[in-house]
């Protein structure tokens, strides 16, 4: 049911237009990292985020993506 609803956010979110920007994908990870293990503190894994990542991509979908690895 949340992959259903996952994609359907997608679908919605790429309606718009693309907003390319330079995008500090290391940063981004860590903070996706640090909400998931504060959702779920018993859960203990372990994750490596190369320092110093961009791209040049839409933040918004950049995030979605982040999220859904």
């Amino acid at each position: 049911a949340r992959l259903i609803d996952d994609l359907l956010n997608l679908a919605r979110i790429q309606r718009v237009a693309l907003h390319r920007t330079e995008v500090d994908v290391s940063a981004m990870a860590a903070a996706v990292m640090e909400e998931l293990a504060a959702a779920d503190p018993d859960r203990q894994v372990e994750v490596s985020i190369a320092p110093g990542l961009v791209a040049d991509a839409d933040p918004t979908l950049a995030r979605i993506a982040l999220e859904n690895l």
